[in-house]
């Protein structure tokens, strides 16, 4: 099942799909395995969240890490005051997130 991720009011990252959550403040967030292990390979992309001046939420996509792919295609949107990340995942793909701090 994709992830959506996108930014809600002024202090809420929303993550929807096989994974149902709410972020307070900024997230960093790894949609993958972000390290290997023995038996399998790192895979995947971080998404950074942040709410900046204006009054609106920023997407910032990256790789993991220099020769990790991101296996799936990944799509940014922008509606009203948040851009939207659509990470088009196989259900069961894991997802890990932690809080930044907002300024």
């Amino acid at each position: 099942m994709p992830f959506k991720i996108s930014g809600h009011s002024d202090d809420i990252v929303c993550i929807s799909g096989d994974v149902e959550d709410e972020v307070s403040n900024g997230a960093n967030i790894v949609i993958g395995i972000a390290e290997a292990s023995e038996g399998q390979d790192a895979f995947g992309i971080r998404v950074k969240m942040r709410y900046v001046k204006g009054g609106v939420w920023q997407a910032g996509i990256e790789p993991i890490d220099e020769d990790v792919a991101c296996p799936w295609p990944v799509t940014v949107t922008v509606e009203r005051y948040t851009a939207v990340v659509n990470v088009d995942c196989p259900a069961g793909t894991p997802i890990s997130w932690k809080k930044t701090r907002m300024k």
